[in-house]
């Protein structure tokens, strides 16, 4: 998770408990780093009709993790493929986002860990005794 840019949270609008299945994931991802980016999606929008889990429910699920992460909200339906376009311009849109922030990341801290690393193992070889 902590290696993660990008969640894709599917659930069930017909289903109050695929939703809430989903805090644990929220849970999980509100403790790493900030930034994430997170889809909810909700599938089976041709059963509107039936639909049990409104996007009040959702928002409140996610509570101030807006404040942390970047939250997209949609519905589409699997079975009709309809929705499909605005999540997909919304994901690349995001995959694109994310690859811009990488490239304005320093490495000093991926530089520094090797160094450290570099570091710790000379140590250990010159703190070896060789034998006469």
């Amino acid at each position: 998770i902590r290696d993660t840019d990008i969640f894709l949270l599917v659930y069930d609008i017909t289903s109050p408990l695929s939703l809430g299945k989903l805090r644990t994931f929220l849970n999980w991802i509100q403790e790493t780093d900030r930034g994430k980016i997170i889809f909810l999606i909700g599938n089976k929008s041709d059963l509107e009709e039936d639909a049990k889990v409104k996007d009040e429910d959702v928002v409140s699920l996610t509570g101030s993790m807006e404040n942390d992460h970047i939250i997209h909200y949609v519905r589409l339906s699997a079975a009709r493929g309809t929705g499909f376009d605005n999540f997909t311009r919304k994901l690349i849109q995001s995959i694109e986002k994310s690859l811009e922030e990488r490239k304005k990341m320093p490495l000093r801290s991926t530089l520094r860990l090797s160094k450290q690393n570099l570091e710790e193992s000379l140590s250990s070889k010159n703190s070896k005794k060789c034998c006469i």
